[in-house]
């Protein structure tokens, strides 16, 4: 629902499924999918704060489980991108590791 809402709709054949009718993503919008889905979709609320469980880049390659239905969209991500998604060690200071918290 996310990628359809992004999407621009375009004529231009897809370079990836071949369809030249229906809404299309650029490399922007695609970039905006992967952290709505992956780095919001995965963050982990805390009492005093909050952090995502997986983030990516494109210095690290992809070190995460996902199911199979979710595997060709990574695939996807990784080609269009060229990032990885890996599991993320929040600072502590976004989960409320700070001095005025602590007793």
């Amino acid at each position: 629902m996310d990628a359809w809402r992004l999407g621009v709709e375009e004529n231009e054949t897809c370079p990836n499924c071949g369809n030249s009718s229906g809404k299309k993503l650029t490399k922007e919008l695609l970039g905006s999918l992967a952290h709505r889905f992956f780095v919001w979709g995965s963050l982990h609320k805390c009492d005093f704060g909050a952090a995502p469980v997986i983030q990516f880049n494109e210095h690290q390659k992809t070190s995460i489980d996902v199911s199979h239905w979710l595997k060709k969209d990574v695939q996807l991500f990784e080609n269009f991108l060229g990032v990885g998604f890996f599991h993320y060690g929040p600072r502590l200071w976004m989960v409320g590791e700070i001095e005025p918290l602590k007793v």
